[in-house]
């Protein structure tokens, strides 16, 4: 990839992020303490904090989550969320606090989806 284009990819990202930042403005200012919903957004967050214990305590069964105990992989009757971890992960071990990493892993998501958008439409 040439210099220019990579960084024309780089301007895109962060006119994206800004984008990103002013639509869902309040948001960004209560990472911690909103959820939109207290449904599916706290049981995600959940989840991928379950999933980097997992990972990084060496768990013995990634699916064996304490959710249904004593149910045994109680993790497997639900979406494990594995592709999200990546992003989850460094603000979660950051900050301890599952809600503020995954609101970020929300808005940093929104924001490469866009970029992506872009880079496959000037690919076309």
């Amino acid at each position: 990839m040439r210099k220019d284009e990579l960084r024309r990819h780089l301007a895109v990202l962060v006119i994206l992020a800004v984008i990103t930042l002013v639509m869902t403005y309040p948001l960004v200012l209560h990472l911690g303490s909103s959820a939109r919903d207290p449904g599916d957004p706290l049981l995600n967050a959940w989840i991928l904090a379950w999933d980097v214990h997992a990972v990084f305590s060496g768990a013995a069964s990634l699916f064996d989550a304490n959710i249904f105990h004593p149910v045994r992989n109680a993790l497997a009757f639900g979406d494990p969320l594995l592709g999200a971890v990546p992003l989850f992960a460094p603000p979660y071990l950051l900050t301890g606090d599952p809600v503020i990493a995954y609101q970020t892993t929300l808005l940093c998501t929104l924001a490469m989806c866009g970029a992506g958008m872009f880079v496959l439409a000037r690919h076309w």
